[in-house]
């Protein structure tokens, strides 16, 4: 992951959300953050269209792509580094 971070490589996944839904995403990874309770991707979604944190657990499958995608000077970056940060609620 944090390859594709530097070269700003897109990546395929398999997300399974908080309710077991699968979906297949194609996002452009920007960051990690690590919390005691989970790690995460922030990163901008294809298919929602707009920046998303990805619980790293919930990531069934992945595949670096060869396609890139541009961080024009950082700018998604420091929109998600602006994002209200929450932490990840415990896992019951």
């Amino acid at each position: 992951m944090r390859v594709a971070i530097r070269d700003r490589r897109k990546i395929r996944i398999a997300y399974v959300d908080e309710r077991g839904r699968r979906t297949r995403r194609t996002i452009w990874p920007l960051a990690m953050a690590y919390y005691v309770d989970a790690s995460l991707i922030g990163a901008w979604c294809e298919l929602r269209r707009g920046l998303r944190n990805f619980r790293v657990e919930r990531i069934a499958a992945s595949r670096v792509l060869a396609a890139r995608f541009q961080d024009h000077n950082g700018r998604l970056l420091a929109q998600w580094q602006a994002l209200p940060k929450e932490r990840p609620a415990a896992r019951v």
